[in-house]
């Protein structure tokens, strides 16, 4: 069997004390094993699709009024492009957040 010496480790103070024999499998701390919640990543995916649509939506927003703001251009040049892209993103918007609100016992 193999023996090690201590080592340093990346914080300083900390002194790692290894064994003459060597670290053995049952030392080291094994991780846990959670179970799969279909209920937890539902809600997850929930939180994170509605989050998502409405950073789209503050980005399509802000962009828009930041074109016209700043000037590089006016608001009749993108009074078009307005109005083809802002409801799509708008209903996409207001779908994920009736998904996110809608009736959560249903699925169960």
């Amino acid at each position: 069997m193999k023996t090690s010496t201590p080592t340093q480790p990346d914080t300083p103070g900390r002194q790692i004390d290894v064994p003459s024999g060597g670290i053995v499998v049952e030392d080291v701390r094994q991780p846990r094993a959670k179970a799969f919640s279909r209920r937890k990543a539902r809600e997850r995916n929930r939180q994170l699709l509605s989050v998502a649509s409405l950073l789209l939506l503050s980005m399509v927003v802000v962009s828009i009024l930041a074109a016209v703001i700043l000037g590089l251009r006016t608001w009749t040049e993108l009074s078009g492009v307005t109005a083809a892209i802002l409801p799509a993103v708008l209903s996409l918007c207001t779908a994920s957040m009736a998904y996110f609100f809608s009736d959560k016992r249903r699925g169960k």
